[in-house]
């Protein structure tokens, strides 16, 4: 009876949230997805901070 209980749920689960499993994966794989520049001006910055070697500050 133990065996239907372990092995049934994970598939009905994945059955159920497939669509946020793939939205979490492909958010964190994509570098700067969340964050974006507003404008041409912020890329600027950002591009020449990344080219000095200092991270760009987030909340721009």
């Amino acid at each position: 009876m133990n065996i239907p209980l372990i092995t049934i749920p994970p598939p009905l689960m994945f059955l159920f949230f497939n669509r946020q499993i793939a939205a979490g994966i492909a958010s964190g794989a994509i570098k700067g997805y969340l964050r974006q520049p507003a404008s041409a001006a912020s890329q600027r910055a950002a591009a020449r901070e990344t080219a000095a070697g200092s991270p760009p500050l987030a909340g721009r």
